[in-house]
């Protein structure tokens, strides 16, 4: 789950064979008002990734825009990928096309990614490439 301004985001995921599987990419309107807490009433579907991923790691960034960021996973064909997608959060809370961007050094999936307070930098930590526990940390500018 990723916060962004009155939206939440949920990466729809399913357990096989010990996996997630990204099904669907949701968001939710919500208002909040500390301390109340304020159930979620509706779950709209948004644009669909190009591919089943099995674990990506998703991050929002608000630097130049609000994005979010799909990096990296497992495909169909069990091989961990390189692939960062980047998508528009719209103002009503959907989100516009998948766009491709710089792949990764290797292919990971099980790793973390988290977008630097200011938005700048996205950074790639850990994971596994389908042959070795990774222990590094990548970090690109957005």
């Amino acid at each position: 789950m990723v916060t962004l301004s009155d939206h939440l985001w949920v990466v729809r995921t399913t357990l096989f064979m010990v996996s997630l599987v990204i099904l669907a990419v949701v968001s939710a309107r919500v208002s909040v008002s500390a301390p109340t807490v304020v159930p979620i009433t509706q779950w709209i579907t948004a644009e669909p990734l190009p591919e089943t991923l099995l674990p990506a790691a998703v991050a929002i960034s608000r630097q130049t825009g609000n994005y979010v960021y799909v990096v990296g996973g497992k495909n169909a064909a069990d091989q961990p990928v390189r692939n960062v997608r980047r998508a528009t959060i719209q103002p009503n809370g959907g989100i516009g096309a998948w766009n491709t961007e710089a792949a990764l050094p290797v292919g990971l999936y099980n790793h973390a990614v988290v977008a630097s307070s200011d938005g700048n930098y996205l950074f790639v930590i850990g994971g596994w490439d389908g042959t070795t526990r990774r222990r590094d940390v990548w970090r690109a500018m957005v």
